[in-house]
């Protein structure tokens, strides 16, 4: 537990409105998964509409929320009941910033009991399947358990409070951080990366600030990942690839990423920071969908698409940005006839 005098030494721009600086947080909160005892973060309008409907019928307590100054004064009284709902209630100059420096508490206090040097096997700490085969010169850390059947080949690290599930096969040198669970028949090919600190920093006073990622990952079951991809650890909730998910070779899934079932990705693909993918859609070979992106159910995403804005379900899109498929092929063939033209004249 994190108190508000300890933010408050963090990050001392930070000006209490409201609250008591004894107040005790468990966690950084987030709209996909709101919880009580945690801290939030509003920056303008779709934050709080987030917000809002996340909270919608749920009794949360002992919540906490760090606003933008200039944000806060020109919405007090138009927001005021959504700001009565939380026990505390902070103002930011740069709410960015002070997110990079609140989330290392946080981080600290999840992590500093770890044993990171002794095997969990000699720490008595872990549950391993009698069917589960493991090579030679694995490391598994404390509190860590793998399923019937599974079978880890040689310079896999697993670190603590990670879980493997039944008949799931990791290949060599294979790394899976802190708190990862992956599910039931899985294949992690080699050189795979889950869990790693997402690719977070908010830039201010020529400084980089970190966001400090504590929140894992989620591999559902029947998910193949290729050679040489990644699955960056969520900030404050897991990122998550459902179950049937197939990953090609060299593909990234960024910081707090929701994959949905049964999609497929193709190599050197990638999904940035905070993206929604709807179950089955497709992603050819290095697409990339944007930051806080949404698309929807079986969406088409051609080979080389840049995706910057949302898409519903049922698209089929294409080009650098993202445009209808249809439409980008009519204005390449319109291109080609103008070019032809010009040629002709010339």
């Amino acid at each position: 537990m994190i108190s508000l005098l300890e933010i408050l030494k963090t990050e001392p721009s930070l000006e209490l409105i409201k609250g008591n600086q004894e107040h005790l947080l468990e966690s950084i909160g987030h709209h996909l998964n709101s919880r009580s005892h945690c801290l939030y973060f509003i920056k303008n309008r779709k934050f709080i509409k987030r917000l809002q409907n996340s909270f919608e019928k749920k009794s949360l307590e002992n919540i906490a929320l760090i606003v933008d100054k200039g944000f806060y004064e020109r919405t007090k009284e138009e927001f005021s009941s959504f700001y009565d709902i939380f026990s505390s209630l902070l103002s930011s100059t740069h709410v960015d910033v002070s997110i990079s420096k609140c989330s290392k508490p946080f981080y600290d206090e999840k992590y500093k009991n770890l044993n990171t040097q002794l095997d969990g096997r000699q720490l008595g700490s872990v549950d391993i399947h009698p069917t589960a085969k493991i090579a030679q010169n694995v490391f598994i850390g404390e509190n860590v358990t793998i399923g019937a059947n599974v079978v880890i080949y040689p310079h896999v690290t697993i670190l603590s409070n990670s879980s493997i599930g039944e008949n799931s096969i990791i290949y060599p040198n294979v790394a899976i951080y802190h708190d990862v669970q992956i599910g039931k028949n899985c294949r992690l090919h080699g050189n795979v990366t889950i869990g790693a600190d997402g690719f977070g920093y908010n830039f201010h006073d020529y400084i980089h600030h970190k966001v400090w990622h504590f929140s894992g990952v989620i591999i559902e079951d029947d998910v193949e990942i290729g050679a040489n991809s990644t699955v960056d650890a969520g900030a404050f909730i897991p990122t998550r690839v459902g179950s049937g998910t197939k990953m090609d070779n060299l593909c990234t899934v960024g910081h707090n990423a929701q994959v949905g079932q049964g999609v497929v990705i193709a190599g050197t693909a990638g999904c940035a920071g905070s993206s929604v993918v709807g179950d089955f859609c497709f992603i050819g070979g290095a697409a990339k969908i944007g930051p806080d992106v949404s698309i929807g159910k079986g969406t088409l995403v051609a080979a080389g698409t840049l995706v910057t804005s949302d898409w519903p379900a049922g698209s089929q899109i294409s080009g650098f940005p993202a445009q209808d498929h249809k439409e980008w092929l009519r204005e390449k063939v319109q291109l080609k006839r103008i070019l032809k033209q010009k040629e002709d004249e010339a």
